[in-house]
């Protein structure tokens, strides 16, 4: 399936399709600071997810391969983002859920994965909705909610073909997808060329 400009008829259904050049905001919040943002711009969106990201101070690249989109158990919430770093993502997921661990959980209720590579248990609590800016537009797209064993609460996009994360919360720290851009062209700052296929 192409993964193209989302139509205001899915936007209505409440979920979102990116595609190259999707432009996302997040807010970060943590106890000792004042609320940052966190950009990221995708380059290539399925079969794996190439993106770059930056702060206000540093930026860095990010690639997920297929089988890490498709099943990896491995989620990672920091180190991940260090000052003009270029990962490469074999095992591991940021940001998003994979296929395999989102279908479990909407399945089974309960999924064990690692986070920050510690064994993890996360829990489905309800589904609801999030509010977004989509284009500019005040848009409410389908969640799922989830707790882990850590104090941390997460709600992911309620699409198996995009469960990206909408907020993430600890006693200590906050991240909320505030806006979505996939009208932008020519978005990319740092990706020339984008990596084979892996």
């Amino acid at each position: 399936m192409a993964f193209g400009l989302l139509t205001p008829v899915l936007a209505q259904a409440g979920s979102l399709e990116f595609g190259p050049g999707t432009i996302l905001v997040y807010e970060t919040q943590s106890a000792t600071k004042d609320p940052t943002q966190f950009v990221i711009r995708i380059a290539r969106f399925q079969p794996d997810i190439v993106l770059e990201w930056e702060t206000v101070s540093y930026q860095g690249t990010t690639h997920m391969f297929r089988a890490a989109v498709r099943g990896s158990r491995k989620i990672m919430t920091s180190g991940v983002f260090d000052p003009g770093v270029d990962t490469d993502a074999e095992d591991w997921m940021v940001k998003w859920l994979s296929r395999a661990v989102y279908e479990d959980l909407v399945r089974d209720g309960e999924v064990k994965l690692v986070l920050n590579n510690i064994p993890a248990r996360f829990e489905l609590t309800g589904r609801g909705e999030f509010p977004v800016k989509l284009n500019g537009d005040e848009l409410k797209v389908r969640a799922v909610f989830l707790k882990d064993d850590r104090r941390g609460t997460w709600k992911y996009l309620d699409d198996p073909k995009n469960p990206i994360v909408l907020e993430y919360e600890t006693p200590y720290y906050r991240e909320s997808l505030r806006r979505v851009a996939t009208d932008q062209k020519g978005s990319l700052r740092w990706i020339k060329r984008l990596p084979p296929v892996k």
